[in-house]
């Protein structure tokens, strides 16, 4: 082969293009960086394209943790797929990273692009050497910061950095409260496949390396597990193998295993005569198996298990996870074990030190392979929170770049201003607000109309207590009032005596039941009546009433549900069957017009949210003095109890539609100073963030007129921000 040589300067080179490697270069492109972005495969998204199709999951953790949901640049991806591609086609999530990727005029996309070198010089890298087979070209790229995206710390292991395989790092104390062996044993990897029923019957002749039916039969019958024809796609996530092996020196025999076992089961499934599959036949087999675990770096700091346990504070934290700690048996589809145990948690913050390399201070990680214990990884290893980090350190990088120092090596003030700026693109840093003295809103006039009462109005229906219901509410007020519909069944006796509990959730971050704080029995009567409790005093975060299950007591369904309200079905008020409480809230001020100035872009500790009735919206910022405005930025009520999967996009479970009604869609914005006045019109809006540029003009005066919302009555904002022009990329 005859192979030309490329050589190409760059400030900053990201080896993976997983979401990690996605996020991350958009992020430093975003702020003037120039990138390279190399994939060693042909389409961009990790474990998330068309190659592996695994659904995105982060922080909500399928329901456990409220108002969770990442934000920034994997929100504004979500958000674009929901709205375009609502079927969940894996060829358009595709399309649309690349189309991300490909609008950034700062970055240089490299497909097909296989790392195979690295030049270390004083343990800082110089350059990675890339092929891409297909055009012959081997690319030389310098750079003075690079990115390893890879999953498997691959760059920071071809630097000769320390890296770290599997559970060999869990203490033994871990090992008991986990439940795991003392064998080597890491997350096994999943091949995962698609079908499809047809109009007529269709045959299947296994190909003779799959696993036979009785081989399949035996399997089945050791472990306990369950197939079903009606199973597909990411519903055989627990297809895994491969987690007693060496995930990169065995990868080949992974792979061969789980080929023969996918097409195994689908042979059992089409020709074992226990299921009615005539009509269903494969659309899709993976042919690259997503890995949940592999190589980690060993970071400046090492991010464990017990720091998220602990609640432990990071004063160099630049994102978020939240996903529960997901601990799968190592021999995966063999194992008699289930499948996963998964240990619920809180969000926690998640530090810059554990995403650079310890002895390679040059390379930023972001990933599974980021400086994480195996159990810190088993939660923080999801596509969101990965992606988060991504946009984390491509951020850092270009922090560095104009400081002219190693991201390891900011400053106090330097880290402040990182954070600060994470946050004004919103990403969450749990507890941190937009910095006031940069928001130029902070210290204006604000005006707008009335806010929402928080009372929905009269029950249009009663829905049976046949289990456990809980209301999440925000934090409120010693003596409070809460008025709940409640509908008591002609077959029950009257008079019947009933107990509601209120509980605390102890942190501002935390949106479920924790500790009880007060009982209330009352008399049941017969047909309709409203009950109200009074929020005893000193209450700590946020509020979740529990209504016990009741044979015959139905409880009022609102038109619509209220802002920070939800009503949750289930014993441990988790997961997304969620329902919208008739319900009325007195002596709490919940949708102030102060909280659009009050730097809190999301709930924490409160819901941060001012809402109003969409006919009667307006709100205007003014100002004595012009000042310069370089961008307005509206972060917008986005329903973020949801969790999203770019596979199977759901209906927001409120209010049974794929864009919440709740988000606005249509607004004018209107921007007045002594040199006139501009307009700008936002039509069609999806996104939370809504960033836009006012190019330093000088204002006295800024309106803001919401006209359309995707469905809600009602508008709702968390906070309306202006900075300054920026002087420095």
């Amino acid at each position: 082969m005859k192979e030309r040589t490329v050589s190409l300067k760059k400030d900053f080179v990201v080896v993976g293009g997983g979401l990690a490697g996605v996020c991350a270069a958009i992020a430093a492109a975003r702020k003037g960086l120039h990138v390279a972005l190399c994939h060693n495969r042909s389409v961009l998204g990790g474990n998330s394209s068309s190659e592996c199709r695994v659904w995105v999951c982060g922080a909500t953790g399928m329901g456990f943790n409220r108002y969770a949901s990442e934000t920034g640049i994997i929100s504004e991806l979500l958000q674009e797929n929901l709205y375009r591609n609502p079927e969940g086609n894996p060829h358009l999530w595709d399309a649309l990273l690349l189309e991300k990727v490909w609008a950034e005029k700062n970055i240089l996309l490299l497909l097909d692009t296989q790392m195979v070198s690295v030049q270390v010089h004083d343990s800082l890298v110089q350059a990675v050497e890339c092929v891409q087979f297909n055009s012959e070209t081997r690319y030389i790229l310098t750079a003075p910061l690079f990115a390893d995206c890879t999953g498997d710390a691959v760059m920071t292991h071809l630097a000769g950095g320390e890296t770290v395989k599997g559970n060999q790092d869990v203490s033994e104390e871990a090992r008991a409260h986990f439940c795991l062996s003392d064998r080597y044993a890491s997350l096994g990897s999943t091949l995962l496949f698609y079908t499809q029923k047809t109009e007529k019957a269709v045959r299947f002749i296994p190909p003779a390396f799959a696993y036979s039916v009785e081989e399949i039969e035996r399997i089945l019958e050791r472990t306990g597990k369950l197939i079903s024809p009606a199973d597909t796609g990411c519903d055989y996530w627990w297809l895994e193998y491969g987690g007693e092996l060496d995930i990169i020196d065995d990868a080949d025999s992974i792979r061969t295993v789980l080929t023969r076992l996918v097409y195994g089961v689908w042979n059992y499934i089409k020709n074992s005569g226990k299921f009615d599959a005539d009509l269903l036949t494969l659309e899709w087999v993976g042919s690259i198996p997503a890995r949940r675990e592999c190589r980690r770096a060993l970071s400046m700091r090492t991010f464990t298990e017990a720091d998220i346990l602990s609640h432990r504070e990071m004063p160099d934290a630049v994102c978020h996870g939240g996903w529960p700690i997901d601990t799968h048996p190592s021999s995966g589809f063999f194992d008699k074990q289930d499948s996963c145990r998964q240990l619920p948690i809180d969000p926690y913050p998640i530090p810059l030190s554990c995403l650079i390399a310890r002895d390679r201070p040059n390379i930023l990680l972001a990933g599974r392979g980021a400086g994480m214990t195996h159990l810190a990884m088993a939660s923080a290893r999801v596509m969101m929170t990965c992606a988060v980090e991504g946009q984390a350190i491509g951020t850092a990088a270009a922090w560095a770049h104009r400081a002219g120092v190693l991201p390891g090596d900011f400053s106090a003030e330097q880290l402040r201003s990182l954070q600060a700026r994470l946050t004004r693109d919103d990403l969450w840093i749990p507890g941190k607000r937009l910095d006031a003295a940069q928001n130029l809103a902070h210290g204006m006039h604000v005006e707008a109309f009335s806010p929402l009462p928080a009372d929905t109005g009269e029950a249009i229906d009663f829905l049976p207590l046949s289990q456990r219901a809980c209301i999440s509410l925000p934090p409120l007020p010693s003596g409070a009032r809460i008025v709940l519909q409640l509908c008591l069944s002609d077959a029950v006796p009257a008079e019947m005596r009933y107990t509601i509990s209120l509980y605390e959730s102890g942190r501002p971050e935390v949106y479920k039941p924790v500790s009880r704080i007060s009982e209330t029995a009352i008399t049941l009567k017969r047909g309709k009546q409203t009950v109200a409790l009074t929020c005893p005093a000193n209450s700590q975060g946020n509020v979740t009433l529990s209504l016990p299950s009741c044979e015959g007591l139905s409880i009022g369904q609102a038109s619509e549900p209220l802002p920070g309200v939800l009503g949750i079905w289930g014993e441990n008020a988790l997961g997304e069957n969620l329902f919208a409480p008739a319900i009325q809230i007195q002596g709490a001020d919940l949708y102030s017009i102060s909280a659009l100035t009050d730097g809190y872009t999301r709930p924490y500790d409160g819901m941060h949210l001012w809402a109003c009735a969409l006919k009667d919206s307006c709100i205007t910022l003014s100002v004595e003095h012009p000042i310069a405005v370089g961008q307005c930025s509206i972060y917008l009520n986005n329903a973020l109890y949801r969790s999203y999967n770019n596979l199977r996009p759901a209906l927001d479970p409120l209010w049974h539609a794929y864009i919440s009604p709740v988000l606005l869609r249509d607004f004018t914005i209107y921007a007045q100073g002594p040199d006139g006045e501009r307009t700008i019109y936002v039509r069609e809006n999806v996104q939370r963030c809504v960033r836009m540029d006012l190019g330093g003009m000088k204002i006295t005066q800024l309106r803001l007129v919401p006209e359309r919302t995707w469905g809600a009555s009602y508008v709702s904002i968390h906070e309306l921000a202006l900075f300054a022009p920026e002087t420095e990329v």
